[in-house]
């Protein structure tokens, strides 16, 4: 499958449009705006928001 895709880049992209093949413009590896990295800034502030609060525990615990 890899194969088939990079020969069809090579070949010609604006041909495979013409001819209803745009499988990257869905394909999250080729997508810059693909939910994997919408997510991330929500992860990042979770994360951030636990180690704030372990943080907290800890420096309370030591005191």
């Amino acid at each position: 499958m890899l194969t088939v895709q990079i020969r069809l880049v090579i070949c010609s992209v604006d041909k495979a449009k013409e001819m209803g093949m745009d499988w990257w413009v869905n394909n999250p590896a080729f997508c810059s705006r693909s939910k994997k990295q919408q997510a991330l800034p929500e992860a990042m502030d979770r994360l951030e928001e636990r180690l704030a609060r372990i943080e907290t525990s800890l420096a309370a615990g030591a005191k």
